[in-house]
């Protein structure tokens, strides 16, 4: 259920895997590993940030 969000439009990070999701007033950055089957949770920030300036 981790791929439910889509990759991030950004090319340099949807070529990392990187994932977007929103909780409540934040959003959570992460990427799934499928070999592992671990979810690592690279960032967690306020939603009304620029997020695409600070990732």
């Amino acid at each position: 259920m981790p791929k439910r969000f889509n990759l991030l439009k950004d090319e340099m990070l949807s070529r990392n895997g990187i994932r977007k999701m929103a909780i409540d007033n934040y959003l959570a950055f992460y990427i799934v590993d499928d070999n592992k089957k671990i979810v690592s949770i690279i960032r967690v920030l306020y939603s009304r940030r620029d997020w695409e300036e600070i990732i």
